[in-house]
């Protein structure tokens, strides 16, 4: 084994010259390096924060967007807004639209705003808020601001900007318009404006952390600060000098002067909005580090050229650098950087210090992976639990509504319609066992067939026969409704003439069999023999095609263990005869 010598007696020997242009060359390479790198550090946090400032905007002018939209096309308002349009006598007075507005804000959870204001186009306007109002109440009071024409050009689309409302005193607020069109004839109906405080943007730029060095301005697309660290510029127009030069160069930082003082600017527009995030920040601010950086490069330069004759300098930075080396290390394993030092070293001691740090390493890493490894697994478990919790009781209840709003109206078939869609999807979409009864798939083929009679007429026979002795059963999940709607889609569809479908459910014996026939186009026996073959690609191509059928297949293997249970084969009346053979069993 290599014999190092100690750190004694490499501090007795050194060449004080040597030193100098080491120390001065290890010095300057520092700089750069922590130069780059705090500059570019300090350019990428900014652009990330604006940036995700800007995003937190958007989610939050998007759920607004969305309730307006949704108030806009509700059949009642747009009934409403049709009859004053053309002077008829309504169902519904101006108090019964009022509380309709009122009501369909509390339904949909919104957060609580100040103003929700309706104008139709006979001058009138309707707004739940008590507490506060726009400035503007009419729409001929509004046709003079600056943002109405491109409320108009939109047509439907929301537009978003800064204004006064009153609220016990004026008080800024953010406001977002669109034009109500009628549905049919996209016609104009009236206006739809919300209003909220500018303390609501709190919740986008509180929890993104600038700290004291940056300021931030939130600039509406009429060049109005919305929002500002410093609230006494909230309300006013932005510079239009920095937002002429901001607009030259948007995906780059500016430089900026200030009343003498240079400032950078960091930005992030929102395409949806037209919104501006902006991050000001002082060069002595952000780069206070990189100047201090560059005074201690300097002092330790200067005393290393008045010590460079003396030999303390020169032992105490064969000391010192390896030593500094290895904190550095030990900074970065906060960082996750588990990097070893070099096996070379000078002397004795520091090779094994070396040795004792790199062993000390190797066990962290080796914990590491074995926590990792631990807590993937249990992150895998977790997952798979919020998927199964998630329901899509939105669209369930937006399906609802729909239901009852078209049975009010009188449309009976329109609302069975409505109503079998939503437990269809229910049935579809909830999570649970992949086992069901022959009765409940059998009502999800009911459910499917209203719907599709409803659709295609009386060109659509339809027959299902069941065996009552089958029906109590267990069966697999969504296993009738898929290969019936094959059969309509891809074989009764491209058929002229009378359409005929029948499915059968029988009990033999220890079997269920279930058929699926039709007298549409068939299917080629070269295609029959290569669905039931080839697996291969399945779920990648139309299910017409027969990879919907192989996934089938694939499905029962997997649920049943049997390769061959389905069959297909030329119907009687010239179309497609799909059969099923699966063991009757009441437990799934």
């Amino acid at each position: 084994m290599l014999r190092r010598t100690p750190l004694f007696v490499q501090m007795i020997a050194g060449f004080s010259f040597i030193l100098l242009a080491v120390v001065a060359a290890a010095v300057y390479s520092s700089y750069q390096t922590s130069s780059y790198l705090l500059l570019e550090n300090a350019g990428r946090y900014l652009n990330e924060s604006v940036r995700q400032i800007m995003g937190k905007l958007d989610v939050l002018f998007t759920e607004y967007d969305h309730f307006t939209q949704m108030v806009a096309f509700n059949p009642t308002l747009q009934q409403y807004l049709s009859e004053v349009a053309f002077g008829r006598n309504t169902d519904k007075s101006a108090y019964e639209i009022t509380r309709f507005l009122a009501d369909q804000n509390r339904y949909l959870g919104m957060r609580a705003m100040n103003i929700l204001h309706l104008t139709d186009v006979r001058g009138g306007f309707y707004s739940p808020s008590v507490t506060a109002s726009l400035l503007w109440k009419r729409e001929a009071d509004m046709a003079g601001q600056a943002w109405y024409p491109l409320v108009e050009q939109g047509r439907g689309r929301m537009l978003w900007f800064s204004d006064a409302i009153w609220n016990g005193g004026h008080a800024q607020a953010v406001i977002g318009a669109r034009r109500i069109n009628d549905l049919q004839t996209l016609d104009k109906r009236g206006l739809l404006i919300v209003a909220f405080p500018v303390t609501q943007l709190e919740s986008a730029v509180g929890p993104v952390r600038l700290g004291n060095a940056a300021d931030v301005q939130i600039i509406d697309r009429f060049g109005r600060v919305v929002y500002s660290t410093r609230p006494e510029e909230i309300g006013r127009k932005a510079d239009a000098g920095l937002t002429a030069e901001l607009a030259r160069r948007p995906n780059r930082p500016v430089k900026w002067t200030d009343g003498g003082e240079t400032i950078f600017v960091f930005q992030a527009q929102s395409e949806y909005s037209g919104w501006r995030v902006l991050a000001f920040i002082r060069p002595n601010v952000a780069f206070r580090d990189l100047d201090r950086i560059g005074r201690n490069a300097v002092t330790t330069v200067l005393s290393g050229w008045a010590a460079a004759f003396g030999l303390s300098v020169f032992f105490a930075w064969t000391l010192v650098r390896p030593i500094r080396d290895m904190a550095k290390r030990l900074r970065r394993i906060n960082r996750g950087s588990l990097e070893p030092l070099p096996d070379r070293a000078n002397s004795l001691e520091i090779s094994v210090l070396k040795e004792s740090f790199n062993r000390m390493i190797r066990d962290l890493d080796e914990t590491i992976r074995d926590l990792a490894r631990k807590q993937l697994s249990e992150k895998q478990a977790q997952l798979a639990a919020l998927k199964a919790q998630f329901r899509p009781h939105f669209l369930y209840n937006s399906l609802n509504s729909i239901y009852w709003s078209l049975l009010d109206a009188g449309h009976t078939k329109q609302a069975e319609m409505v109503l079998a869609l939503s437990e269809l999807m229910r049935y579809s979409i909830q999570p649970g066992s992949e086992w069901v009864t022959v009765a409940e798939d059998v009502e999800q083929l009911r459910r499917f067939l209203l719907i599709a009679k409803l659709r295609y007429g009386e060109r659509l026979q339809a027959d299902v026969e069941v065996d009552p002795d089958a029906l109590r059963l267990k069966m697999m999940k969504l296993l009738l409704q898929p290969l019936v709607e094959n059969a309509i889609t891809h074989g009764l569809e491209p058929k002229k003439g009378p359409w005929r479908l029948r499915v059968r459910i029988r009990l033999v014996d220890a079997s269920l069999h279930f058929v699926v026939e039709d007298n549409g186009v068939g299917m080629p026996e070269a295609v029959r023999q290569r669905v039931l073959t080839d697996a291969s690609g399945a779920g990648d191509r139309p299910f017409h095609t027969g990879i919907g059928l192989a996934n089938l297949r694939e499905r029962i293997k997997l649920l049943y263990g049997l390769p061959d249970a389905l069959r297909l084969d030329e119907s009687e009346w010239g179309g497609l005869k799909v059969e099923v053979t699966l063991p009757a069993d009441i437990r799934g």
